[in-house]
């Protein structure tokens, strides 16, 4: 993990991390496959997979379990300005992501295809593994219920804390 961060600074906060040594993280999952006492932030589509197809043990933690929200005050302050300054703008990014998830959970092939002209190292299993494990989180229980891309209330009450 990074060093410095403040997801760092919650853990500690929250966890205490006794006897624990923060070291950068790398981009990869080398170092946790060399260690069985190695423990690495990952994204749940991404290296638990790779670390598992090399034949890991993987257990993941989600951090959001942990109580962690990701939207600090002052990007909530950004946000707000940006939005104001320039509603479009923030219609458009938003309507363009809805439609590649909506689109990528549909279908991941064409973006795996993309993906692996790129990085031909990852392989076509683990990006299909990513894109099961990445689908519970576009198509959540606000997003079976009024579309990809949209939130609860009640959700955006516990993401701005008001």
């Amino acid at each position: 993990m990074q060093p410095g961060t403040p997801q760092l600074a919650w853990l500690e906060k929250k966890v205490g991390l006794h006897d624990v040594r923060v070291v950068p993280y790398s981009g990869t999952v080398a170092a946790f496959l060399a260690s069985p006492s190695y423990a690495q932030q990952a994204y749940v589509f991404s290296e638990p997979i790779i670390a598992g197809a090399a034949g890991a043990a993987v257990r993941c933690l989600p951090f959001s379990e942990s109580g962690w929200n990701s939207v600090c005050e002052h990007a909530r302050h950004e946000a707000r300005a940006l939005l104001r300054e320039r509603p479009q703008l923030i219609h458009d990014i938003t309507a363009a992501s809805i439609r590649g998830w909506e689109a990528y959970v549909k279908d991941p092939g064409p973006t795996h295809e993309y993906i692996l002209t790129r990085n031909p190292q990852i392989g076509r299993e683990a990006l299909d593994q990513g894109a099961r494990a990445l689908e519970p989180l576009v198509v959540d229980e606000d997003a079976r219920r009024d579309g990809v891309g949209s939130m609860h209330p009640d959700r955006w009450v516990r993401l701005v804390g008001r």
